[in-house]
């Protein structure tokens, strides 16, 4: 039986202004919408079997949002959850689906809403179910990202793209190819497209209080007008991009439309050189794996409980001269200006606490891989660093693609160059705001390695 897929889009904008998540610095809600948010389904169906892929215009969702939905999804549409993966795009201009940190909130509602809104995109694709063919295209995406692992001269290790490269001693890897799996009817025709970046969808700031997609939403506007497809079929899925931002050399808005742009021209040259996709396989599976941390030390977390203490105390005494500009009563304006400082003590204080128990702290998280013909989808809950990844392809072996916040997330993914240096913001600050006890162990990458290893029906390492 030949290969069939369905697409389909649900619109998932929220209705009334929500807190947005993604950004610590960004503490009022959302104030309109630039571009809607969407669910986009692709449901895959050969030989019995059946895959459904749901990609979220959303930063990511907790585990237990994730299992919750794939368990609504799955009950709607007859699927186990091993055979329905739910993706975010990892916008940072979506409404907060948990709260950063201690001091930030979520849109309950928002959430509360999303699993049906996921059903419907399930159902739909279903329903569009047609017989396709695959193929698969690559081209390189330059001048878009960078690695922000940038350690520079004088130590430091800044987010922001460095012009001056004669400053830095030393970056991480970045992989710049593009891939596009082209879905093709009888005669050649495009039926659909899924195109593979990595990147950090953060084109927009944490000044941004405007809903939007992020680039994720220009790339597919931009690729529609080139293929004349509709929106609604294609899908934009992240890579490993733990360690990769884009590159923004003008205004927000522009640099969103450029992004896109550039994108949309790689995807096409992608098109342009695409080749069917060899195999039949169409298999979902998953495991579970045992992840260790790196906890701060004792003198660690008394200085960090200090400089909270100390900014607390600052924003106390800011807090009368901001609270007109902020709009809120001054009491409102200290509550607001501390939620960064309080979120850090609050951490540092149940780490403490969790020292003293004795307990050695672990995560159990779900890795899940999806075989489309050749093709490999290796995904697992968290901000993946490159290195990883490319670590994770070559050990599946290729084609295959990395998808981060699948599965939920639980945090940054560090490789073990981070655990050499040990500073920037992925492994000094993140953990606060997914509230875990410090960075992932060393050799936690390793670990998805094997498993995703395992799971493309690989030989273990020995």
């Amino acid at each position: 039986m030949r290969l069939r897929a369905g697409f389909s889009a649900v619109d998932i904008t929220p209705h009334e202004p929500a807190p947005l998540n993604g950004f610590a610095n960004r503490i009022q809600p959302s104030m309109g919408i630039h571009d809607p948010l969407f669910c986009r389904g692709l449901a895959l169906e050969r030989d019995g079997q059946r895959l459904l892929l749901l990609v979220l215009d959303a930063l990511e969702l907790t585990a237990g949002q994730d299992q919750a939905a794939r368990r609504h999804v799955g009950e709607r549409i007859g699927l186990d959850a091993d055979a329905i993966m739910i993706h975010a795009t990892h916008t940072h201009s979506a409404p907060a689906t948990w709260p950063m940190g201690s001091s930030f909130a979520a849109s309950d509602s928002y959430a509360a809403w999303l699993p049906e809104r996921l059903a419907h995109a399930a159902e739909a694709a279903v329903r569009a179910l047609e017989e396709v063919a695959l193929s698969l295209g690559v081209s390189r995406a330059e001048g878009v990202a960078y690695n922000r692992r940038q350690l520079l001269k004088d130590g430091s290790m800044p987010l922001q793209h460095v012009e001056d490269r004669s400053q830095v001693v030393r970056t991480g890897p970045l992989d710049e190819r593009l891939q596009v799996l082209a879905l093709e009817k009888k005669k050649g025709e495009l039926a659909g497209a899924i195109v593979h970046f990595s990147c950090h969808p953060v084109v927009l700031s944490g000044d941004n209080r405007l809903i939007t997609a992020d680039y994720p939403g220009a790339l597919i506007r931009h690729l529609s007008q080139k293929t004349g497809l509709d929106p609604s079929r294609i899908l934009f899925v992240n890579g490993a991009c733990g360690d990769v931002n884009p590159i923004r050399p003008g205004a927000p808005w522009d640099n969103l439309e450029r992004t896109g742009a550039l994108l949309a021209e790689a995807a096409m040259a992608a098109l342009s050189v695409r080749t069917a996709l060899r195999g039949r396989t169409l298999k979902g599976s998953s495991t579970r794996i045992e992840m260790g941390f790196r906890v701060p030390s004792d003198e660690s977390l008394r200085a960090q409980i200090e400089r909270a203490k100390s900014d607390i105390a600052r924003t106390a005494e800011e807090a009368p001269r901001r609270a007109a500009a902020l709009g809120l009563p001054v009491e409102a304006a200290q509550a607001h200006l501390g939620k960064i400082p309080r979120s850090i003590l609050d951490w540092a204080e149940n780490v403490q606490r969790l020292k003293a128990s004795g307990r050695e702290p672990s995560l159990a998280v779900d890795v899940s891989v999806f075989r489309v013909g050749a093709l490999k989808w290796l995904a697992g809950p968290f901000e993946i660093f490159t290195q990883i990844a490319l670590e994770g392809k070559a050990a599946a072996g290729d084609p295959a693609w990395v998808l981060p916040f699948t599965n939920g997330c639980h945090g940054y993914l560090p490789d073990d160059r981070a655990h050499d240096e040990p500073i920037g913001y992925e492994m000094t600050n993140s953990h606060v705001w997914y509230r875990n006890p410090g960075p992932f162990a060393r050799g936690s990458g390793g670990k998805l390695v094997e498993a995703w290893k395992r799971l493309s029906g690989k030989r273990r390492t020995p």
